[in-house]
């Protein structure tokens, strides 16, 4: 009986230190996660303002794009008449040379507050937009980083971006335009797919949610092509030394396929 007594203390000393230290790991991720906002959110107090011509570019289309309600997502691939408000007088023809995912996700995230009944100004939001994906970027990051190596790792990781001054200035409240959106869905990209290579029992899953990503990317920010082309000296490199297998193949595809649709939809004239 004293033995099983034993057993018994031991494993739920165990158990508590384990859950203990997972309770540690979530605050100090939290604390990152509020960290990093704080810091990217620092500009608001002398008012909401954006910060450069592109981001006043991304609010137009992002103003079109609410003016039109939850269809404006479809109509904005029909936005065929040249703007002369840019490139004036000939005008600019926004759908064929502009890429909408910034303005499809500042609409997305408004038309879906005032859905909730949260109302707060379009300017307000795409203001704060930036700070908010910069922050959470640090949380895509962690799970990369646990993915690849450990938890350490990940919080690590996390707590270097929270603070890199280099993504700093691209997620910095104001600055609405395509990298502060892009580089936290190219984290979740790379996440994704590390978890698709594992080969679990969900890789197609995975890989489905890293084309789409990526996809997004490409939607958003021409830089794309050096995160695919990484991808495929990757798998590559894999073949090349001995060591890629069916799974890599399998998840590769699916990750090829399905970014692929998504850039082929993306309108280009």
């Amino acid at each position: 009986m004293s033995s099983k007594i034993r057993e018994s203390l031991s494993a739920f000393s165990k158990s508590l230190r384990s859950n203990v230290w997972n309770l540690i790991k979530l605050t100090m991720l939290s604390c990152i996660f509020i960290t990093a906002l704080l810091i990217r959110i620092t500009p608001t107090k002398w008012g909401f303002y954006l910060t450069e011509f592109d981001p006043y570019f991304q609010y137009y289309m992002t103003k079109w794009i609410v003016s039109h309600g939850w269809t404006g997502f479809v109509e904005w691939f029909n936005w065929r008449e040249p703007v002369r408000l840019f490139w004036y007088p000939y005008g600019r023809h926004v759908a064929s040379s502009a890429l909408p995912g910034v303005a499809f996700l500042g609409a997305f995230t408004y038309l879906l507050l005032n859905t909730l009944g949260i109302n707060i100004p379009l300017l307000n939001l795409c203001v704060l937009l930036p700070a908010f994906m910069g922050a959470l970027a640090t949380i895509f990051v962690f799970l990369l980083g646990r993915e690849i190596c450990s938890d350490e790792a990940g919080l690590l990781a996390a707590l270097l971006l929270a603070i890199n001054y280099s993504f700093i200035s691209r997620s910095i409240a104001g600055f609405y335009d395509d990298e502060s959106v892009a580089i936290p869905i190219i984290i979740l990209s790379l996440f994704a797919y590390t978890r698709a290579l594992k080969g679990t029992r969900y890789y197609v899953l995975w890989a489905t949610i890293s084309g789409l990503c990526l996809g997004y990317v490409a939607m958003t920010w021409g830089a794309y092509i050096y995160v695919a082309n990484v991808l495929a000296l990757h798998a590559i490199l894999l073949f090349f030394i001995g060591k890629g297998d069916r799974n890599l193949s399998r998840s590769y595809m699916l990750l090829f396929v399905t970014s692929t649709i998504i850039i082929a939809l993306t309108p280009k004239w």
